[in-house]
């Protein structure tokens, strides 16, 4: 037998118990607006919460109220104490609910592929929508080329090696040149500020063994090449045709070389001076006159109009010495 005290005081301490849920139901309530505060799970599950926390108090007032003289059963102590537990159980579970997460479905963690390819992107327990709009549990996916993820609360810049597929795309095309990469896919919500959680990304290693898309380069010199000037270049290409500026044409262009300056991102029309030459004649030889030293040749293609084109293979940079 069991004195009601015992029973009184177990009263109270689920009466508090169901209390305290229901203050975290207050507060979840208050900062269910703050974006990345890590209460998404909770604000899932408040209506269950405001349940479980009544539940807990209805306990505690029955305990307190059932036997204020009266000694308590073994049996009756035995079901409190069995009951406790489960609802301590069941308010945890409430707690550590399904977490959102992301993770890469093709291609697999170390596999060697052929270029462009197109990874595959997988979202649970959060809803890929397009940017714009910044809404709890859901947003949208970027990839991160050869670079760590960002730090979450922090905006993922957008540029060559953070990829933004901010229409909520779940599938992408990867055009890299041949070689190893680390790939790290990353939630953000929809003003593109890197979300918290240890689920919202995935790294995966892939190897690029061969390059199918259009691609332009130098046949001669070598990187590295020892010369005189003026500086004999034959330039290339491979599924890319060559010709004169004037109409875009698909997969078609004519070729630059920049000196000594980095080529231009693509869209954006190459200049004409001393340090951006056009062979808008669709020529694959020229001749360069350089001063003597170290200098840098960046090759690039552009359609018709002068814009630079998009893709890994549409630039070649490469150094060489004259002497």
């Amino acid at each position: 037998m069991f004195g009601s005290k015992f029973v009184r005081w177990s009263g109270l301490a689920v009466i508090g118990a169901g209390m305290a849920i229901l203050a975290l139901f207050a507060a979840t309530m208050l900062f269910e607006e703050l974006e990345g505060s890590g209460w998404e799970p909770l604000i899932l599950a408040l209506p269950l919460l405001w349940v479980i926390g009544l539940g807990w108090i209805g306990l505690g007032y029955l305990l307190w109220t059932s036997h204020p003289t009266q000694s308590v059963s073994l049996g009756e102590a035995t079901s409190i104490m069995v009951l406790i537990p489960l609802l301590l159980l069941l308010t945890a579970c409430v707690g550590f609910g399904p977490q959102a997460a992301v993770n890469f479905t093709e291609p697999a963690d170390g596999a060697t592929v052929d270029a462009p390819f197109t990874a595959k992107m997988m979202a649970e327990n959060f809803a890929l929508e397009p940017a714009g709009e910044v809404r709890n549990g859901a947003g949208h996916l970027h990839i991160m080329v050869d670079t760590d993820c960002i730090s979450p609360g922090n905006v993922i810049p957008k540029d060559a090696t953070h990829l933004h597929y901010g229409n909520g795309q779940s599938e992408a095309t990867l055009d890299l040149l041949p070689g190893q990469y680390k790939l790290c896919l990353q939630a953000a919500d929809g003003a593109h500020i890197a979300l918290p959680g240890d689920g919202i990304t995935d790294e995966i290693n892939v190897t690029v063994a061969n390059y199918n898309g259009p691609r332009v380069f130098f046949a001669s010199p070598t990187d590295g090449a020892i010369v005189s000037s003026p500086v004999q270049v034959t330039m290339a290409s491979e599924n890319f045709t060559v010709e004169p500026a004037g109409e875009v044409h698909e997969r078609a262009g004519h070729l630059h070389i920049m000196v000594d300056t980095p080529c231009l991102p693509a869209g954006e029309v190459i200049p004409k001076d001393e340090m951006h030459l056009h062979y808008g004649n669709g020529q694959t030889e020229a001749d360069i006159e350089l001063a003597p030293g170290k200098h840098t040749l960046c090759l690039q293609a552009a359609d018709g109009a002068h814009i630079a084109l998009p893709g890994a293979g549409m630039t070649q940079v490469f150094e060489v010495t004259v002497q």
